[in-house]
């Protein structure tokens, strides 16, 4: 079944090497604005502002204006805590997965919205573009967060044997015999 549609710009499709925009607000994807479809999403799914940084820095987007009050509302509101652990980290490690994190995750600093993944959440730019494994991109932000590291791993709600391994990656902890 196909996903449910979270953001105007989603009606686009990729076909025969061509990129299609099934829109009623081409103008918002031609100037690269990224646009909820009601005022109350990230009110119904607070998911959505993850999945929003994600899309907006794939393609080096913004959020509308309207869309981007509506997401500074929610994080003020304090909706994304409502998530639980395996949600935020499940969007943490998609946006991860992507070959340049850093547009994404600037934008979730500037939104408010990291302090939800973890109070201390910091990551080193340079970093995350220099290295593509989400392992490394993991242990990079937990070295980078210093006595916060232990904490953010453990928050990921990981197998205590992923933890540890990014623990010792990042230099945190040493390896257990």
């Amino acid at each position: 079944p196909p996903e449910k549609q979270n953001f105007d710009g989603e009606s686009m499709f990729f076909a025969r090497g061509s990129l299609y925009i099934l829109t009623k607000h081409r103008s918002d994807t031609q100037a690269g604005l990224l646009r909820v479809l009601h005022p109350k999403s990230f009110e119904d799914d607070p998911t959505r502002l993850y999945r929003a940084a994600r899309f907006a820095g794939r393609f080096g987007w913004k959020l509308e204006n309207s869309t981007r009050e509506a997401a500074l509302a929610a994080v003020k509101a304090g909706l994304p805590g409502l998530l639980s652990r395996e949600r935020l980290r499940n969007e943490l490690l998609k946006i991860l997965k992507e070959k340049d994190p850093v547009p994404a995750l600037d934008l979730l600093r500037d939104l408010g919205a990291l302090k939800f993944i973890h109070p201390a959440f910091s990551y080193p730019a340079g970093f995350l573009r220099a290295n593509p494994s989400n392992a490394d991109r993991l242990a990079g932000i937990a070295r980078t967060m210093g006595t916060e590291g232990l904490s953010f791993l453990k928050s990921l709600n990981l197998s205590r044997k992923e933890r540890n391994l990014l623990a010792v990656i990042a230099g945190l902890e040493r390896p257990r015999a």
